[in-house]
């Protein structure tokens, strides 16, 4: 089973410090926190990419951008 885990985030800079905090207890739950530090040294998109199995970005009615990751897990399904 997929587990999926989503939060929107408002264009305001405080967002950056939310969503990195978010990633980081996400990731604990999952059993990945080994990867949490690479989220705290990194930012954006190259922290996606350099980190995540699967990738993408998708448009936001009526604004913004929806940046969607999958990363494995031990026993080899994508959470």
């Amino acid at each position: 089973m997929i587990e999926t885990v989503q939060r929107f985030f408002g264009a305001r800079p405080e967002s950056v410090g939310q969503a990195r905090e978010f990633a980081s207890e996400t990731l604990a739950v999952w059993g990945l926190s080994e990867r949490i530090d690479d989220i705290r040294l990194c930012r954006g998109l190259v922290l996606v990419a350099a980190l995540a199995d699967e990738w993408g970005v998708q448009d936001r009615t009526p604004l913004g951008k929806i940046v969607w990751s999958c990363f494995k897990t031990a026993g080899g399904t994508t959470a």
